[in-house]
């Protein structure tokens, strides 16, 4: 039999070696979006704690989280800004439904969704009444992806009356009856 013994520096060399932790990714999170929600819930854990507006859902949201969103009608008192890596996605019963989840921006002066994020995805919603000074009525995308979503009824004075993009993807989605001034798209 063969021992080796090691000298004493090399010995003190790998012993005192410094030890590099890397942290476990977390687990992204779901929040969740109901009509009969409270915002002064946390969004967290399961649909009785879910918040009203979606919002709220997304400011609630981390990177890489999922906002599900309960079918039902989302009234709108001001566009909803998606500037995060975060997917809204509607729900009803484990399926997305973009008939019957519908973001309605009620044609004021505003359009549903602002997108402005790589990573960001809106999908299975109907965005209807947006009504946006410039482009961009129902959904302007500066970055992400609109995904299986209606996009109906939209207004904006300047192009891209139902969507307006500069970067980004719009995936199985229909885009029809939204009018621009001049007639643009």
């Amino acid at each position: 039999k063969h021992r080796f013994a090691l000298p004493s520096l090399l010995t003190s060399v790998i012993l005192s070696a410094p030890c590099v932790i890397f942290p476990l990714p977390l687990s992204a999170a779901t929040v969740y979006v109901a009509t009969n929600g409270l915002d002064t819930f946390t969004g967290i854990g399961d649909w009785s704690n879910a918040v009203k507006t979606i919002s709220n859902g997304v400011a609630k949201a981390a990177a890489g989280d999922t906002v599900l969103v309960s079918n039902g009608v989302y009234m709108l008192t001001a566009q909803i800004d998606l500037n995060k890596d975060v997917t809204i996605r509607s729900w009803n019963n484990g399926t997305i439904d973009a008939t019957n989840t519908m973001i309605d921006a009620g044609g004021t002066t505003f359009r549903c969704v602002n997108m402005s994020h790589a990573n960001a995805v809106m999908d299975g919603f109907t965005l209807t009444h947006g009504a946006q000074t410039g482009n961009g009525g129902g959904v302007q995308i500066a970055n992400g992806t609109v995904r299986n979503c209606l996009v109906l009824n939209n207004t904006a004075s300047g192009m891209g009356a139902g969507v307006y993009m500069v970067t980004g993807r719009v995936e199985g989605s229909v885009i029809q009856a939204n009018r621009s001034s001049p007639d643009l798209y």
